[in-house]
């Protein structure tokens, strides 16, 4: 009906506002970031997501090669390693994301 297309419409409404306060905190960092720092950075500019959403997003910017592991140089708040994110040369396209995912959304 026309509430799931219009929930539909939402959710990828979402999602791309996701990917791209990601890729902004990716181009306005002079380093590379966690996970960690970039779901903090999102959530201070009141982005909605989940810790496990953004990540998602974050790994479909990885697939359709907007995004790249820099290097396992970061710390979580454990101390545990983690992976460094930084920002490919490549210039945004939302429809490389629905072809990574295989999806026709």
């Amino acid at each position: 009906g026309p509430s799931t297309s219009a929930d539909a419409a939402e959710r990828v409404r979402g999602q791309h506002t996701t990917y791209l306060a990601i890729l902004a905190a990716l181009e306005e960092s002079p380093e590379p970031l966690t996970d960690e720092t970039i779901i903090g950075k999102l959530w201070a500019q009141g982005v909605h997501g989940t810790i496990s959403g953004i990540k998602t997003r974050r790994n479909e910017l990885v697939k359709a090669g907007f995004v790249a592991e820099v290097d396992q140089g970061g710390l979580t708040k454990y101390n545990r390693r983690a992976i460094r994110w930084g920002r490919t040369p490549l210039r945004f396209d939302a429809s490389a994301i629905r072809d990574a995912k295989g999806t026709t959304e």
